[in-house]
């Protein structure tokens, strides 16, 4: 039989399952990052970020799509649709930026090309509230592969928001922007 991907949610306590969802058929790296965000549709139980870098099109990756999931019945909440093929590879959700109550999310797109260097890239700001997306850092070297892990740091600059740590591999061909 084919293979195929599916989120299933598990009962700490008890290893019982609660609820199993298929992919989508074309969606060959659904679940590639998983996320705990805030309580996005007040139902009282935690929802989930999922992704799903390079969605198949035919012959060819075309996009990537971000999820927020149920917590409670693993149904899809909203979405934000990239065209950059490589989002979602890391995600986490970080501090309320927007001030709208629900945490954004910082997700890498390691292999983003920035312009002609290929395999720079980039880190994106999501608010799911909003259905935004923003640029936030990207690699500056070719290979960088600026996102390809992130984490929340404490405040360092002390401005009240926990900052974060990013891998990138610096190259001779340039710096972080």
């Amino acid at each position: 039989p084919a293979s195929r991907n599916v989120l299933v949610a598990i009962a700490t306590g008890t290893g019982t399952v609660l609820y199993v969802r298929d992919a989508p058929r074309e969606e060959v790296e659904f679940g590639t990052a998983i996320a705990s965000v805030d309580d996005f549709d007040s139902d009282g139980v935690t929802d989930y970020l999922i992704s799903s870098p390079r969605i198949v099109v035919g012959a060819t990756a075309a996009k990537s799509e971000l999820r927020i999931m149920s917590g409670l019945s693993g149904i899809e909440l909203t979405r934000i649709t990239s065209d950059e093929p490589w989002l979602g590879a890391t995600a986490f959700a970080t501090a309320d930026i927007s001030g709208d109550g629900i945490r954004e999310c910082l997700v890498g797109a390691p292999m983003a090309a920035i312009g002609d260097l290929k395999g720079a890239g980039t880190i994106v700001l999501c608010d799911f509230v909003l259905g935004t997306q923003r640029d936030l850092m990207s690699g500056g070297g070719v290979a960088s592969g600026c996102g390809e892990w992130l984490g929340e740091t404490s405040d360092v600059d002390h401005d009240g928001v926990n900052d974060i740590a990013v891998y990138v591999r610096l190259s001779y061909e340039g710096e972080c922007s």
